[in-house]
């Protein structure tokens, strides 16, 4: 299973090691929004990979880390990876977010709990586009939509004996961590997805690899985000991703 991290390249073995890395990071970050105490700074690597360091800036506890948001920037411009999902609201959730999806006309299409790449900026009441990055925490790579409703990962719950088993849909996004109260809530979800474009990368600051892929699910389009130590082999066009991920929305005009 990887990580959060390790799905953009900066796996660290411990806590002191992440306390080095936002330490190196941390500089060169550029503040992305303030609140109170709060201040939210994002580091963006060339591969895209990024990291939103969130920091007291006064008092006792200034210079503090007291939140860390790993994403990925998705291209911009019109390329394959500009297409994303479109964000009707947004508000807090707990300790995550809730965020409502909506198509073009403003009606919801799903809510999921996410992380926010912003960090700290926690209301939207107006639509307007966004990314949503999934972090394959545990990802499986499907040869294609076939291969994917054959096998056990597609299967939503055990039947029971001579019962069909009830499955996903190819295109799939379940928001289980608004399953819970607010309490529990986790941002995480069942994603499975096929693959219309795929990148393999270099965090330059690590040197480790990672490989990306924009899936198209029931949500819209999705960048997933696996670690190349789990996954050697880049997916391929027309494979299906599934698996647990962690979503992290990534709002640019806020």
């Amino acid at each position: 299973m990887s990580s959060t991290l390790g799905c953009i390249g900066l796996s660290v073995d411990d806590t002191e090691s992440l306390d080095a890395l936002v330490g190196r990071l941390l500089p060169d970050a550029a503040v992305v929004a303030r609140s109170g105490e709060l201040q939210a700074r994002r580091w963006v690597d060339a591969s895209g990979a990024s990291l939103t360091m969130t920091v007291r800036q006064s008092g006792d506890d200034e210079g503090v880390l007291v939140d860390i948001v790993p994403s990925y920037v998705a291209p911009t411009g019109g390329g394959a990876g500009h297409d994303g999902v479109r964000l009707g609201s947004l508000s807090g959730y707990g300790d995550v977010l809730a965020a409502d999806l909506v198509d073009d006309a403003g009606t919801r299409v799903l809510r999921v709990a996410c992380d926010l790449a912003q960090s700290i900026v926690t209301e939207v009441s107006d639509p307007r586009p966004a990314h949503l990055t999934a972090l394959g925490l545990d990802l499986t790579v499907h040869a294609d939509a076939a291969a994917f409703a054959a096998s056990d990962e597609s299967v939503i719950s055990t039947p029971g004996p001579g019962q069909t088993p009830l499955r996903f849909a190819t295109e799939s996004l379940l928001a289980y961590g608004l399953s819970e109260d607010a309490a529990k809530a986790q941002p995480t979800a069942f994603v499975s997805g096929t693959v219309l474009s795929v990148s393999s990368q270099t965090n330059a600051e690590t040197g480790q690899g990672f490989h990306t892929a924009r899936l198209l699910t029931s949500a819209g389009h999705v960048t997933a985000c696996l670690a190349a130590g789990d996954h050697p082999d880049p997916p391929r066009l027309g494979n299906v991703l599934s698996g647990v991920c962690y979503l992290v929305l990534d709002v640019p005009d806020l």
